[in-house]
């Protein structure tokens, strides 16, 4: 038992260091992200194919009929938010990953029997953990309060809406994959993987068509990608999807994982301040949401 909580502990700091790869990758490389995502997504399916020939693939049809939906819902969210950054600002995914970690816990302690077993039994830990997952909620959002401002209206829905369609496919996925550090785990987390990505590169191909047969954007653009290192890209999305599902399956919840994810912008900031490049995250808010993270995951695990 211990093993597998250092594990997914491990897992989601590494899934942690893939997203912050991915982020400064994008940062980087500014291009048409209807065809970008459709590279990426390509790229991020071929290195995923070789599970083809190996391993014992789940004979259970609702684990591929489940994977595809959360292959269609996770571009369909992947596209939203495309579209909200663009209409509002970046901040828009600050919000919905602060809406999500809260949808997420609520919900899973509400339906998984042990989590809402130890809920109620330890009122003083689950206090403390509730107190700490609202306040790396709260202070996510502040680190970005010195961007341009919010619009007055407009964005409250769709954000709920995100914050919705991220928490559906956490707990679907949650729910479908093996809870234990086992060679089905693995088998099942690459084939997930493998699936999200085929359905998400066709749900872009699809829409990189019909921009182009209405004259909107660049098409897909096939020199310019592979020029702009797509293949690391998409590389780094495989990586990410894989080990991101491994630690939500082995957490006790996968709020504690989204936790852990929400990070990204601390390690960010650091990163910037020693490139010097320009970052307005607010450090305090970034100082407190550090401290929440850890302290969650010691409380979690520490107070029996």
């Amino acid at each position: 038992m211990k093993v597998v909580v250092m594990l997914w502990i491990l897992i989601s700091f590494i899934s942690l260091i893939i997203a912050c790869l991915f982020a400064d990758w994008n940062r980087k490389h500014q291009y048409e992200v209807f065809a970008l995502n459709f590279w990426r997504t390509l790229v991020a399916a071929i290195s995923l194919s070789p599970i083809c020939f190996f391993g014992n693939w789940p004979s259970d049809t609702s684990f591929y009929v489940i994977s595809a939906f959360i292959g269609v819902v996770s571009g369909t969210s992947a596209m939203t938010a495309f579209h909200l950054a663009a209409k509002f600002n970046g901040r828009i995914s600050v919000l919905f990953s602060a809406v999500s970690i809260i949808l997420t816990f609520t919900i899973w302690t509400l339906i998984d029997p042990e989590s809402r077993q130890n809920f109620t039994e330890n009122p003083f830990k689950s206090g403390v953990i509730i107190l700490l997952i609202l306040s790396a909620a709260i202070s996510l959002i502040f680190m970005r309060n010195k961007d341009k401002a919010m619009p007055e209206k407009g964005y409250l829905l769709p954000v709920i809406f995100m914050g919705f369609l991220s928490t559906t496919i956490t707990i679907t996925g949650k729910v479908t994959l093996p809870n234990e550090a086992t060679q089905a785990l693995g088998t099942q987390v690459l084939i997930m993987g493998l699936i999200i990505f085929i359905v998400q590169a066709i749900m872009s191909f699809c829409i990189v068509c019909y921009r182009n047969s209405k004259g909107i954007g660049t098409g897909f653009n096939t020199k310019k990608h592979i020029k702009c290192k797509v293949l690391y890209f998409g590389l780094i999305g495989s990586s990410g999807c894989v080990v991101s599902w491994a630690s939500i399956a082995l957490a006790p919840n996968p709020a504690y994982v989204d936790a852990i994810l929400m990070s990204a912008p601390i390690l960010m900031l650091a990163y910037h301040k020693i490139m010097k490049i320009e970052d307005k995250a607010n450090p305090v808010a970034g100082t407190i949401l550090t401290v929440s993270v850890i302290s969650l995951i010691l409380v979690q695990q520490l107070i029996p």
